[in-house]
């Protein structure tokens, strides 16, 4: 969804989306990716257009949940019940010799979860002081948040392996920057065009 308006010398656009993700499958509603996001821009020009200015940001969130149904497809058909009679994963049915360790579904009880954040911003400044010569800047910003957590309950191992359970935790962030600044001049020299730019970046 988006909302266009303004007129000379401002115009803006704000700008807004949602999206959710569900996998076809028996935990459907445990595995999901959902992501938000809003954006905004702004542009702005003086009357005598010597002068532009154009800002732009969007934020945008991402939450996925994620459950592993374990199985392989080539597995039978006539398997034993995942579960037991009080609900609990059926361990018994399925231990062999080499099996230790190995319980298939153990994933239904090993949920998982991560967030991303995500800020992204930039700035456009063009001057046109006299006829030929160009000044510009350009300024961009960007941040990117990620938080993860995975948990191996206990209630997912064989209780014969006394077992314990663990928890993983992630963080991660970035931020970065640029500066671009921009000098370009050119006029017309009898039948040949003369052009001179520099350009710059800082990061």
């Amino acid at each position: 969804t988006s909302l266009s308006g303004g007129s000379n010398p401002t115009t803006f656009n704000i700008s807004a989306a949602y999206s959710a993700i569900q996998f076809v499958s028996a935990l459907s509603d445990q595995n999901k990716n959902q992501t938000a996001s809003v954006g905004l821009s702004l542009g702005h020009s003086s009357l005598n257009q010597k002068l532009t200015v154009s800002v732009n940001g969007r934020y945008t969130y991402t939450n996925t949940n994620e459950v592993s149904i374990g199985g392989t497809p080539n597995m039978a058909p006539n398997l034993p019940p995942i579960f037991d009679e009080k609900g609990n994963l059926n361990y018994g049915a399925f231990r062999y010799p080499g099996a230790q360790g190995s319980f298939p579904f153990a994933g239904l009880f090993q949920p998982g979860n991560a967030n991303t954040y995500s800020l992204s911003g930039g700035m456009n400044i063009g001057y046109k002081p006299i006829k030929g010569l160009d000044i510009g800047l350009a300024l961009g910003y960007s941040y990117l948040s990620a938080k993860s957590k995975y948990f191996f309950t206990i209630a997912s191992y064989d209780p014969i392996d006394s077992p314990v359970g663990t928890a993983y935790f992630g963080n991660n962030g970035n931020i970065s920057y640029n500066v671009n600044p921009m000098l370009s001049y050119s006029r017309y020299i009898g039948k040949g065009n003369l052009r001179i730019s520099l350009a710059g970046t800082l990061n």
